[in-house]
């Protein structure tokens, strides 16, 4: 995998700090499983492996969720178009339902079979990058063109849409852990 693919740049920012901070703790995520198994550093059993997939697909669903509230915020209250966000929407169940299930049979398969897994997790990051730089900067633009009184009230309504139905939260520390348990 290629260090500079996962490396943050202010042009992937979407203008929310809290987007920005879960698009850049994901790429670390898959940069640190990828940098310490492939130096060896952590090398992991069928059962760990299947711990530390589960956290970086709880961290990454609790983004998605996150972002998708974002955006029928956008939509209802500043016009985004509906059929963009029903899109966007789209290529995440797409990702839920078909590319992160067939991620993880791939490097369970392959961790069965000692392969590398490194090509599996080269997909799940181009896959990030890709849908930053593509479908989340359609949105990114909206959000900088806000003043900081829209971004702030946009900001106070993301707020109380988690007071009134929390996302589960799973921490970079958790995933850190679950990677150094031995």
């Amino acid at each position: 995998m290629p260090t500079n693919a996962l490396v943050w740049t202010p042009q992937l920012s979407v203008h929310l700090d809290y987007l920005d901070r879960q698009h850049r703790s994901i790429l670390k995520l898959i940069d640190v499983w990828w940098t310490r198994t492939k130096s060896g550093e952590v090398r992991l059993n069928k059962t760990r492996l299947n711990k530390v997939f589960d956290l970086l697909n709880r961290f990454t669903q609790q983004h998605l969720e996150l972002e998708e509230r974002v955006l029928g915020l956008l939509a209802e209250q500043l016009g985004y178009p509906y059929d963009t966000v029903d899109g966007h929407k789209e290529r995440h169940r797409v990702f839920r339902e078909e590319i992160m299930p067939r991620f993880h049979r791939n490097i369970v398969l392959g961790i069965a079979e000692q392969e590398d897994a490194g090509g599996s997790l080269n997909s799940i990051a181009k896959w990030w990058v890709n849908h930053i730089r593509k479908e989340d900067m359609d949105y990114a633009r909206l959000i900088e063109s806000l003043t900081a009184r829209e971004r702030e009230k946009l900001h106070l309504k993301v707020i109380r849409s988690l007071i009134e139905e929390p996302i589960v939260v799973v921490s970079f520390t958790e995933f850190l852990a679950t990677m150094d348990e031995g």
